[in-house]
């Protein structure tokens, strides 16, 4: 790797490698494998630096693609472990601050279904567009709103009113 590439690569690490753990975190419920996992996206993106982001693509579009083709995530979530493990990650507090309400959002997120999961979190924990979504996922843009729509759905029905698990 020339220093221009490294220099471009650190300052790439700098500004994603939070938003690469925090979902990924969010995911496996163990900080210490979120941080390994996410070490290994950016070791994947430094091998393929030649490469880059394909036309068209951010480089954040580039990351979570890489994200979304661990092996570790092609799981379903692991509601068990519970949010406290990926709190400071998360960005919030431990359920015991946040109240019983957050935990509920929380363990509900691990029981939907992976794609609307994924979208959950790419959209709210992530903050992406649709069409950064779509790019990410390999789906349709036009098929994000309504895959996010019953997620949330779902997600309502899952946690009940006002976070009373149902």
């Amino acid at each position: 790797m020339r220093a221009g590439e490294a220099d471009a690569a650190g300052r790439i690490y700098d500004r994603y490698f939070d938003h690469i753990y925090r979902y990924i975190a969010l995911q496996v419920r163990d900080p210490g494998r979120a941080e390994a996992l996410t070490e290994w996206v950016f070791l994947q993106m430094v091998q393929g630096a030649g490469a880059g982001p394909a036309r068209r693509e951010t480089v954040a579009i580039w990351l979570y693609r890489i994200t979304h083709d661990l092996p570790a995530l092609a799981s379903p979530l692991h509601p068990a472990a519970g949010p406290a493990a990926v709190a400071g990650a998360a960005g919030s507090r431990a359920p015991d601050q946040d109240g019983e309400a957050h935990g509920h959002l929380w363990r509900g997120i691990g029981d939907l279904p992976t794609p609307q999961a994924q979208i959950v979190l790419l959209k709210c924990a992530a903050r992406l567009t649709n069409a950064e979504v779509s790019a990410v996922l390999n789906r349709p843009l036009t098929g994000i709103p309504a895959l996010q729509y019953r997620a949330l759905q779902r997600l309502g029905d899952v946690i009940g009113p006002r976070g009373t698990r149902r």
